[in-house]
């Protein structure tokens, strides 16, 4: 199984998403055989196979397997394992870019909720959720709300690791977005 699902993922990263759906889909097999469906490994192996099927002109597929990982990961990992959060804010990117603002905004926000009340709201799990929540806000035109979102995510992230660290650079990234998008060239 680990064997199918490298080959799919260095096609991945070859950018030959065509020729790795073989080995995510064997792979996948394998892991609901060998692990479970709720097993993290299974997830994964779910989560990158939905995205394989995304960038392939599959949104159909991607849908229902991203939904599908969704319900096994919080089912089985909760709401507030790391891989049920990446599951979530993949979720999440997908409602918005079928402009389901009402649903994604729904689903990071109470997965925020719950990882800071479980997990300390420094806890770098949250990034993803975070950062797709940032843009969601952004996107939405709530920018006061994407910057003290991402303000408050980068001041966590800073105190905990510096500034060289790659948490801190992706929220950082995101914030210079926001800026460049408001023309506030200076703060980028």
């Amino acid at each position: 199984m680990f064997v199918s699902r490298g080959l799919g993922e260095a096609f991945v990263t070859l950018s030959d998403d065509h020729a790795s759906i073989p080995h995510l889909e064997r792979a996948l097999d394998l892991y609901r055989q060998g692990l479970g469906a709720g097993h993290a490994d299974t997830i994964n192996a779910m989560h990158s196979l939905g995205w394989a099927y995304l960038t392939t002109a599959q949104p159909a597929k991607a849908n229902l397997l991203f939904k599908e990982a969704l319900v096994s990961a919080q089912r089985s990992l909760g709401v507030t394992h790391r891989v049920s959060l990446m599951v979530v804010a993949t979720v999440a990117y997908r409602a918005t870019n079928r402009r389901e603002y009402a649903q994604a905004e729904r689903l990071l926000a109470e997965a925020l909720a719950a990882g800071e009340r479980e997990l300390g709201p420094g806890h770098t799990d949250l990034d993803y959720v975070i950062g797709r929540l940032g843009d969601l806000y952004k996107e939405l035109g709530r920018s006061g709300e994407s910057e003290a979102l991402l303000t408050r995510r980068r001041n966590a992230l800073r105190a905990k690791y510096g500034n060289d660290h790659p948490d801190t650079l992706y929220v950082m990234t995101a914030l210079v977005r926001l800026y460049v998008r408001q023309k506030r060239y200076p703060e980028a």
